[in-house]
């Protein structure tokens, strides 16, 4: 009996080290930026600026985690569990996403470089701010935009000057997803994981919805011939909100891979 549930306790550990290590957040962000490229541009994405943008986002995440590793309530939930008891993967893996990261700078255009370096300062100010305390809608709010801009930037660098509102309204678009999405984690996610006492209320998610719909009709005025695309991103909306209603273990792997199949869409499409 013991063998057995040692080998069940194995297999749930590798099936839950994808999302310890982040790599369905980079799917997620990998995701949407093919989408945006592919939106923008008929020849195919730089593949050097999408493997960076993916080793970015594990350093970063894997970074973040493993500091929340060593925090004193580090045990508080089954998530900061997980990565306690995963410290040596978090850190192998944010290190080889900084080394292949710090790879591909020769082959990355100058201005992929300083756009980079623009969100690093960006996601720096971030963290630093939650070391402050900054928490809540603040908290949900911020991690959006950075989120929203890291998928955004490769497709505003192939963008052409008439393409650059398009981008801009898909960041918004975006941005907003990523807004839902972060307030069904937090309403999933215990206190410590939502912020203490600074859950999102139904108001607050009626106020995200509304700004979605509000978004969504503007795209669909400026830019008519994308009808399809603007769907997409209802649908995406739709599964961000409802993940509150998914059992617990789904919750983040369907909001982040379901963010990840929008690369499909263009390739599909």
């Amino acid at each position: 009996m013991e063998t057995g549930s040692s080998e069940r306790g194995r297999v749930r550990i590798l099936l839950s080290l994808p999302e310890v290590v982040s790599l369905d957040v980079a799917a997620g962000v990998l995701g949407p930026s093919l989408f945006v490229v592919h939106l923008v541009s008929s020849g195919p994405p730089s593949w050097p600026t999408q493997v960076a943008l993916v080793c970015a986002v594990l350093a970063v995440y894997n970074l973040d985690h493993l500091l929340d590793s060593f925090r004193p309530d580090s045990e508080s939930t089954a998530r900061r569990r997980r990565y306690a008891e995963n410290r040596r993967s978090l850190g192998a893996v944010g290190l080889l996403a900084f080394v292949v990261g710090a790879a591909m700078l020769p082959f990355l255009p100058r201005i992929v470089v300083l756009y980079g370096l623009a969100l690093a300062a960006y996601q720096t100010l971030y963290f630093l701010a939650l070391r402050l305390g900054m928490s809540g809608v603040a908290k949900r709010c911020a991690a959006a935009v950075g989120w929203a801009a890291g998928a955004c930037i490769p497709g505003w660098i192939s963008a052409s000057p008439d393409q650059r509102g398009l981008v801009l309204t898909v960041f918004v678009l975006l941005a907003n997803i990523a807004w839902i999405n972060l307030q069904s984690y937090a309403l999933v996610d215990d206190s410590v994981e939502g912020g203490g006492g600074s859950l999102p209320g139904t108001r607050l998610r009626a106020i995200a919805q509304a700004t979605m719909v509000v978004g969504l009709a503007t795209a669909c005025g400026r830019f008519p011939g994308l009808a399809g695309s603007w769907f997409v991103f209802a649908i995406l909306a739709v599964v961000q909100t409802i993940l509150v209603k998914l059992p617990r273990d789904f919750v983040h792997p369907v909001g982040e891979w379901s963010l990840a199949l929008l690369g499909l869409v263009r390739f599909l499409g």
